[in-house]
């Protein structure tokens, strides 16, 4: 009975604060957005920005990954998808293990460093290595999107100055 309950109240705690984490994930992502611009304004190389939003993703991560551990609930819907490959893995090996390279391909590249760190935590066993899948998959996390917001910081103020100057 007492299992019961505890097992109840880590799920409540899931159906509650994964969609509030979602929500704080977008707010993070128009803060990228608007503080991409505002360096930008100031003259802020692509590498400098590159590396605020590296530093920055990474103590993002670092505490994501420390207040999920510290909740006891899978905020991050990470775990509860590990189990869903490992299960995959389990039927067939090689439909498990393709399904477990698109996810890790999607976190890498959009999801982000701290949701890969708990998605691959059964794979990396060290924390040396735990370290480097979050520092390198944060540093290219903030490549590929120091460059999307470059392209369209770039784009946004040609359009801009084409619509000002056109009768």
């Amino acid at each position: 009975m007492f299992a019961e309950t505890v097992l109840r109240r880590k799920h409540l705690s899931t159906a509650i604060l994964a969609p509030s984490f979602y929500v704080l994930e977008l707010g993070l992502l128009a803060t990228a957005a608007s503080l991409f611009s505002a360096l930008k304004n100031h003259e802020f190389t692509t590498t400098d920005i590159w590396l605020i939003f590296w530093l920055s993703n990474l103590l993002i991560s670092t505490t994501i990954v420390r207040m999920n551990d510290r909740v006891e609930a899978d905020i991050t819907l990470m775990q509860g998808l590990r189990m869903l490959i490992n299960a995959a893995i389990v039927r067939s090996r090689w439909i498990g293990l393709t399904l477990e390279i698109l996810i890790v391909f999607r976190l890498l590249i959009w999801d982000g460093a701290y949701q890969l760190l708990i998605f691959s935590r059964k794979r990396v066993k060290t924390e040396r290595g735990r370290f480097l899948l979050l520092t390198f998959a944060s540093g290219f996390q903030m490549f590929i999107w120091t460059e999307i917001y470059s392209i369209g910081y770039d784009n946004f103020f040609i359009f801009f100055q084409n619509m000002i100057s056109t009768p």
